[in-house]
């Protein structure tokens, strides 16, 4: 089993993929994972259909920072998630920059948070 997992044929080792996805969830703040898994207690506006379909489309990212044209589009919840690739990350530092203002622009819309994967 864990020689599938780090198969250096798949590029990145799927257990370090799971590893990260961990750490991202827990540094989470608990408010926002309590606002992802709580039942809504009051009536809220039906989703768009971009909504419906950007929950579940995970985007690929040009550059080291997002673009406006991004940032809006996770704002209104018309993205579910982002990739991040080796080319945009610079540092660890830019790394934490860049992830916080994914998370803060879906937290402004008022949409749980976004998924950030690695490749």
């Amino acid at each position: 089993m864990l020689a599938r997992m780090t198969d250096p044929r798949r590029g990145v080792p799927r257990l370090l993929v799971a590893i990260l996805l961990v750490l991202v969830t827990v540094g989470l703040p608990p408010s926002a994972v309590a606002a992802t898994t709580a039942p809504a207690t009051t009536t809220t506006a039906q989703p768009t259909i971009e909504q419906l379909v950007g929950a579940k489309l995970l985007v690929v990212m040009g550059g080291t920072s997002p673009t406006k044209k991004l940032l809006r589009r996770v704002r209104r919840g018309e993205v579910g998630g982002v990739v991040l690739l080796g080319l945009n990350i610079t540092s660890p530092r830019q790394l934490e920059r860049l992830t916080r203002r994914l998370q803060g622009a879906a937290r402004d819309g008022g949409q749980p948070p976004v998924l950030i994967a690695v490749d």
